[in-house]
């Protein structure tokens, strides 16, 4: 047991860390990018990334979601499934490219790309539901270190042959595009030597089924998923201009700053997750449950309190417009990675039709609020909009996960002390955005609390290991 709990906890730090590092070097070249990027620019590449990101979803049929099953309902020859799992990708693809192209007009005008553009478009959305597939696998045997050394390859590359695309195209726009298209390519091609052709697994419909039937019900989730964290930015080009949609787009990377953190922590707390309900710990779910959620509401609380610096280091002064709502971006972003706690337990269950319908129910709704108060409030509104589309995303899941299990698996009294600390902490930095000695003040604060929030649950855990 001592040695299983040390090895998620090698993980757990080595996903973080290597994250960290990795977000870093995306974030030295945020400054790169907004200086020679356009607002314009910078909004139309972000919205080709939302794009992207909904297709990606659709070409791979969310075949990915299966995988965290599959690791115990097919133990023994997991890698054939996964195998099966790229197979499926790459007949999508091709299917899609087919479309793309005899039905050019009709998919032009709704994305208003042009052809190439298009075919960018697909190659990148299915080389991210590849790459997915590798990193979903890589982070349920927690092989930290191949899934960070895939994502600094699909990182570097990308950022490399960008700039240097950007300075060789007269169209900076396109050397964007087309370095992130390259970059992801590479990597999806690395993948798939290592999973078909050194592997060498037939193809087999029954492994096509039993992950379609998981995956399907989860594209409607998967869209929402997307429409929520960055159709707004596409809404924000379309309803009012590109520039505005690139000071929004920008301001989301200081959220992504947080996102990254509760991503590595989450990519540890998955596989354990799945391994004590297999084993129905409940109680020890619980339990770490809470500490989850403490420790990531701190890192939460210290990156809003920081954010507006964060900005005005990032960024020259045609994008500080954004500082006045990123605090509730990031408070946004807060509640999308917490409703991975009570996610988890429709996922192990494969409830994904429950899910499916909740997170579209509010993707709708978000739809609905970005289109009466962005064209009244401006790319402001979507902030908001977003905010509150996440809190009722995580309630529904809270109750939705209650329906499954028949009782609270978490404790709803320390998800409430949380909530409203990073609420609060959110408040004071949205009217004090300006103020940097008050919000200083309240860092420090926030500091004192995590180290003695730390020193306390090692002390239980040492007690609980005498």
């Amino acid at each position: 047991m001592k040695k299983n709990i040390n090895t998620y906890i090698r993980a757990g730090i080595g996903y973080t860390i290597g994250n960290i590092i990795l977000k870093g070097i995306n974030f030295i070249t945020i400054p790169i990018f907004t200086r020679i990027l356009s607002t314009a620019d910078y909004g139309k590449y972000n919205s080709f990334i939302a794009y992207e990101s909904i297709l990606f979803i659709i070409i791979g049929l969310g075949i990915h979601t299966s995988i965290k099953n599959a690791k115990f309902d097919y133990e023994d020859r997991f890698n054939d499934y996964l195998t099966n799992c790229v197979y499926l990708v790459l007949i999508s693809t091709a299917v899609s490219l087919l479309l793309i192209n005899i039905f050019k007009p009709l998919f032009s005008k709704l994305f208003s790309l042009n052809r190439f553009e298009l075919i960018c478009l697909i190659i990148c959305s299915a080389s991210g539901a590849i790459m997915n597939i590798y990193t979903t696998k890589v982070s349920m045997e927690l092989q930290y270190k191949k899934y960070l050394l895939i994502s600094f390859f699909n990182s570097i590359s990308n950022i490399t042959i960008s700039i240097f695309l950007i300075y060789l195209l007269s169209d900076n726009y396109l050397g964007r595009v087309l370095g992130t298209t390259i970059s992801s390519f590479l990597t999806a091609a690395y993948i798939i030597y290592s999973l078909i052709i050194k592997h060498k697994a037939n193809f087999e419909y029954d492994y096509i089924k039993y992950g379609v039937k998981i995956s399907i019900p989860i594209i409607p989730h998967g869209i929402s998923q997307i429409v929520l964290s960055q159709f707004d930015r596409v809404m924000i080009q379309r309803l009012i201009n590109s520039s505005y949609a690139g000071i929004y787009s920008f301001t989301y990377n200081i959220a992504i700053i947080f996102q990254v953190i509760a991503t590595s922590i989450n990519s540890v707390w998955e596989p354990w997750f799945f391994e004590q309900m297999n084993k129905k710990n409940y109680n020890e779910i619980k339990r770490k449950a809470s500490i989850y959620i403490e420790g990531i509401s701190f890192i939460a609380a210290f990156i809003i309190l920081a954010a507006p610096e964060l900005m005005m280091i990032l960024a020259p002064r045609n994008y500080w417009p954004g500082i006045n709502i990123v605090a509730i971006i990031v408070l946004g972003t807060y509640f999308s990675s917490i409703y991975t706690l009570p996610a988890g337990v429709e996922y192990f269950h494969k409830k994904t039709n429950y899910i499916a319908i909740g997170t579209f129910s509010v993707a709708i709704l978000n739809i609905i609020l970005n289109s009466i108060y962005i064209p009244k409030y401006g790319y402001v509104a979507a902030a908001y909009t977003t905010l509150i589309s996440y809190v009722l995303y995580f309630i529904f899941h809270m109750i939705l996960s209650y329906k499954i299990m028949k009782f609270w698996l978490y404790d709803l009294k320390i998800i409430f002390i949380q909530i409203m600390y990073i609420s609060i902490v959110t408040l004071l930095t949205t009217i004090y955005c300006n103020n940097f000695v008050f919000r200083l003040f309240f860092f420090i604060i926030n500091l004192i609390l995590c180290f003695l929030f730390v020193k306390f649950k090692l002390k239980l855990f040492k007690n609980s290991n005498k």
